[in-house]
């Protein structure tokens, strides 16, 4: 824990094992789950069930509703037919920045008028 005294409050900051824990389980089920809804689009597209680029963008952007504190991690692309206006293939990459999220795992910041406590 680090006690910042600013003017009218104090702020703390506070580093929790069991937070993290529970923060990094709930971030790879979400991760997890749109790994396998893009795929289950990428299998769609490749049976050639789905393959009209609107379609397959409506689809990708309900999957970034639905997680959209894990589709700013990856970044989506579309393989397009030239000659006709269709998806060939679909690819995803994980962006570095997710691996850096992890370092703020776990913290969490408390703000009290308290001045007169210590952290």
């Amino acid at each position: 824990m680090k006690k910042v005294e600013l003017e009218d409050y104090v702020r703390i900051l506070c580093l929790s094992e069991g937070r993290e824990e529970k923060e990094e389980a709930m971030d790879s089920l979400k991760e997890q789950r749109f790994v396998n809804d893009i795929t289950r689009i990428k299998n769609s597209v490749t049976k050639r069930n789905v393959i009209k680029i609107n379609k397959v963008s409506e689809r990708i952007g309900r999957i970034r509703e639905r997680y959209p504190s894990i589709t700013h991690y990856y970044d989506i692309n579309l393989i397009l037919d030239e000659a006709k206006p269709e998806v060939l293939d679909i690819n995803w990459i994980k962006k570095a920045s997710r691996e850096e999220r992890s370092t703020l795992t776990g913290a969490y910041v408390i703000e009290s008028s308290h001045k007169h406590l210590t952290a």
